[in-house]
């Protein structure tokens, strides 16, 4: 990974592990549904130009009730849970909690999809929820004065994001990733809406925590997705994951240092366990196999195997492929598409050709790159174009 990837990799962690402590500092002055309201509707605001400048607004329409489902379970639900208990919860647990996120989202693959699960993956999903035991054993109380419904929301939290994450698979595999971004908070938005004007605060807050705001939603939100996407185009899906490694201890660093909170053991041992878990869960660590996250550029290799190895690797149709690319799919469509543009010289890659919009050839860049399953449907297609 270049150095100026790392950077991006640090910044966004730096990012959305700040956004736990802005929750908690803006949450009491709004409550969580108006402050989420607003976090989601200025970040449609600043996320809407750049998806109508990418020629993308149409799919809002044509796939509005998926689009809106996923605004649910990956905006509006989770957000106000942690805007909730963040009232009650110190930022750096919320952030540690969410690291559980991952393994939530296989274990809903395995219930909801059939996705198999190795037997590191199931190890892994154990001993990631065993660290959020540990995070939360001291917290878990519905006595008077407990925590225990605020630990429930944030598990809550992380478990909508992985069946959003699912469902997004499933329904939304041809879309472009900053159109479901997009869309899922202007639908977020949409929906909080009426909740944000019935509880409007009748007493506004001062300038400091409006600036605190629009922070979490244009820097933690807007840009953070902007951010994100542009680090998947240069590096891959894969290694741009391993944000979610960083983020944990940011919330922590972030909470201890501007909100006076304290790092306690439970915390760290919690987040250790949750990140080994997610790690297993997800393929990055595998005793027994070796393959390099990184080149000669100092950033150390780790004992992994491929995630396909986890789950088992779909094997993808041309059909599949235009689909995914958001492109007609059927054979006369797809037969047509090839003749139209053929021959391609044999100085264009594929993912250069003219043809592509941003975010199909990042799409096909990065599969190549990371040799993932779509890559032999791709390498069938880039013959067919320079046949």
């Amino acid at each position: 990974m270049a150095r100026r990837d790392l950077a991006d990799l640090v910044l966004l962690a730096a990012i959305w592990g700040g956004s736990f402590l802005l929750m908690r500092v803006t949450g009491p002055a709004f409550g969580a549904v108006t402050l989420i309201a607003l976090r989601v509707g200025i970040a449609a605001m600043v996320l809407l130009p750049v998806l109508a400048w990418q020629g993308g607004l149409p799919v809002l329409r044509e796939r509005s009730a998926a689009l809106a489902f996923v605004g649910f379970t990956n905006s509006a639900l989770p957000f106000t849970l942690y805007a909730w208990a963040l009232a009650t919860l110190p930022a750096g647990f919320a952030a540690v909690a969410n690291a559980s996120s991952p393994l939530w989202a296989a274990l809903v693959a395995f219930l909801w999809l059939r996705d198999r699960l190795s037997t590191s993956a199931v190890l892994g999903l154990v001993l990631g929820f065993a660290g959020v035991a540990v995070l939360s054993w001291d917290k878990a109380s519905f006595d008077a004065g407990g925590a225990g419904w605020q630990v429930l929301a944030c598990v809550g939290a992380t478990l909508s994001y992985g069946i959003a994450a699912n469902f997004t698979k499933r329904h939304l595999a041809g879309v472009a990733p900053l159109a479901v971004a997009t869309a899922s908070q202007l639908f977020a938005a949409l929906m909080l809406l009426p909740f944000a004007i019935a509880w409007w605060p009748s007493r506004l807050p001062g300038p400091a925590i409006w600036m605190a705001v629009v922070t979490l939603a244009v820097l933690c939100t807007g840009f953070a997705y902007f951010l994100y996407f542009r680090l998947i185009a240069r590096v891959g899906p894969a290694r741009a994951i391993s944000v979610t490694f960083l983020v944990p201890l940011f919330g922590m660093l972030w909470g201890a240092w501007l909100g006076d909170e304290r790092i306690t053991w439970q915390m760290l041992a919690g987040c250790a366990i949750i990140l080994l878990g997610t790690a297993l869960a997800n393929g990055l660590l595998a005793a027994g196999t070796r393959r390099k996250l990184a080149g000669g550029d100092g950033v150390p290799s780790i004992v992994c195997q491929p995630p396909e190895d986890i789950m088992e690797a779909p094997v993808h149709s041309m059909t599949n492929l235009f689909a995914q690319l958001g492109l007609p799919n059927d054979e006369a469509s797809i037969a047509r598409f090839i003749e139209t543009h053929r021959p391609l010289p044999e100085s264009v890659r594929l993912s250069d050709a003219p043809f592509w919009s941003a975010s199909q050839a990042a799409f096909l860049r990065e599969e190549i790159q990371e040799d993932a399953d779509w890559a032999p449907i791709i390498d069938e297609l880039n013959a067919e174009l320079h046949g």
